[in-house]
């Protein structure tokens, strides 16, 4: 929808400025043959129908004025539709940011138990997100003063292709001590001033189309949960039980589940080492 509303949006506007473009000539075509009243309305039109050399045969004066004309509406029209074709090419992917991010333990061989900031992202696109890059910068108050800050530190999370979704990860003791800090202690002014921003590029088609989204998230946008569920689901044809096609729960990108006071209580003491280390 967002697609065809910026389309319509750009046909209205060629629609005025080529209207206003043959108006405009039919009033320069109507003042350089001398301003003849009775032949005002059909001058005009003649301009708009794009038959002036009809009703003014054989006129240097119309002929040089009708071929810039034609060169007008020859660029009018380019920039046009170039622009509709860089849109189509360029335009953004529709992606899903989650409300939180996560504090949890990874799951993954490798990494499994470890603590992970997690992010969910997901692609509502019809298309592959290729190259894509998750670039997670901290921006933090210093010493509880909001004067000093501190907004260098960054990290980036590669994947080489998104389908519908995909968790990226940070180890969260690769963070800044303070934000981990302020995020433990739930310090009030951290809570105000500190903000993680999540910035997603990549490329939606192989003709390039690339895109950088943004959002940011405060200290209290972080929780500690979970968010391992299956987000994609089977339509199947009741007669035959064959799978019609595969759906995604976007809403199941932004849940996050609760886990049971002990598991909490496990990770805020791991939590509590990284900011002791």
């Amino acid at each position: 929808m967002k697609t065809i509303r910026k389309l319509a949006v750009s046909v209205i506007i060629f629609g005025l400025c080529y209207s206003l473009e043959k108006i405009i000539f039919g009033l320069l075509f109507f003042s350089v043959t001398g301003f003849q009243q009775n032949m005002f309305k059909e001058t005009v039109v003649a301009s708009i129908i794009g038959s002036i050399n009809e009703v003014y045969p054989n006129d240097i004066r119309i002929v040089t004025l009708f071929a810039i004309q034609s060169i007008t509406e020859l660029i009018i029209f380019s920039v046009f539709t170039s622009y509709v074709f860089a849109y189509i090419l360029n335009r953004e992917p529709r992606i899903v940011f989650p409300d939180k991010l996560v504090i949890r333990h990874r799951t993954s061989e490798g990494s499994k138990g470890n603590l992970y900031l997690c992010i969910m992202i997901g692609n509502k696109s019809r298309t592959k997100i290729h190259n894509a890059v998750c670039t997670l910068s901290c921006y933090y108050i210093q010493e509880n003063d909001p004067k000093k800050t501190n907004g260098e530190f960054m990290i980036k999370m590669e994947q080489p292709s998104i389908d519908n979704y995909f968790r990226f990860s940070c180890d969260v003791s690769t963070l800044p001590k303070k934000i981990i800090k302020d995020f433990y202690s739930s310090n009030p002014i951290g809570l105000e001033h500190d903000v993680i921003k999540v910035y997603l590029s990549g490329n939606l088609n192989t003709l390039g189309n690339s895109f950088l989204l943004e959002k940011s998230y405060k200290i209290s946008d972080i929780t500690i949960g979970e968010n391992y569920i299956d987000l994609k689901y089977d339509v199947v044809n009741p007669f035959t039980d064959k799978v019609l096609y595969r759906k995604v729960k976007w809403k199941e990108i932004k849940r996050v589940d609760d886990i049971d006071k002990q598991k909490k209580q496990i990770i805020k003491k791991e939590l509590k080492q990284i900011i002791d280390s």
